[in-house]
């Protein structure tokens, strides 16, 4: 008999642990927790300048070869690396910050997130941080926009859900799924020549 109590002891303790994994103020936290650690290096000086001055430096090559920004787009991918590496290049030898140190530790925070996220919208749906009360809770849609590559055809089958459950607000399935598209001109009709 005391088998059998001990046994359903550890059975509801596991299914009340299960039930509680992903609570709403367990999701809110996370949230907030994902938030801070996407943000953290993303908001350091060096890596906003280093960012805007990779950016002045890649527009400039693609006005320099007439490349709109849709052709570049349009290139295959080992060409638009090319032209990224060599700006990369240009810009590592007027920086002291270990650049390299820095994305390899971002990269770490944007595949650990992305894989909580996956988790938790696996097990309760899109969260919405209104509807949840969340106080601090981080926008989950930067949490995919920053998503690597390997997890972009998860990422596709769960927007697609979601958004079709009206679980997931347009603007949100939109700014993702621009991120699953290589992040093309959010607004095709203004064309520059960039």
């Amino acid at each position: 008999m005391k088998k059998k109590i001990v046994l359903f002891l550890i059975i509801t303790l596991i299914s009340c642990e299960e039930k509680e994994k992903y609570s709403d103020q367990k999701v809110c936290s996370l949230l907030s927790k994902m938030y801070e650690e996407d943000q953290k290096t993303r908001n350091l000086p060096e890596f906003i300048q280093y960012s805007l001055e990779f950016s002045e430096m890649l527009d400039s090559i693609k006005l320099k070869k007439n490349l709109t920004d849709k052709q570049f787009n349009s290139l295959d991918e080992n060409k638009q690396n090319e032209l990224r590496d060599s700006v990369k290049n240009l810009l590592d030898n007027r920086f002291e910050t270990n650049w390299d140190s820095l994305v390899k530790r971002q990269n770490q925070v944007d595949e650990k997130n992305t894989k909580i996220l996956i988790d938790i919208i696996s097990y309760k749906g899109w969260p919405n941080t209104d509807s949840l009360n969340c106080v601090k809770g981080g926008p989950p849609v930067l949490i995919f926009r920053h998503a690597p590559e390997k997890y972009f055809d998860t990422i596709r089958t769960i927007i697609e859900k979601e958004y079709k459950e009206k679980r997931m607000a347009f603007n949100n399935y939109w700014f993702i799924d621009n991120h699953l598209q290589g992040r093309p001109p959010m607004f095709n009709d203004v064309e520059t020549t960039k």
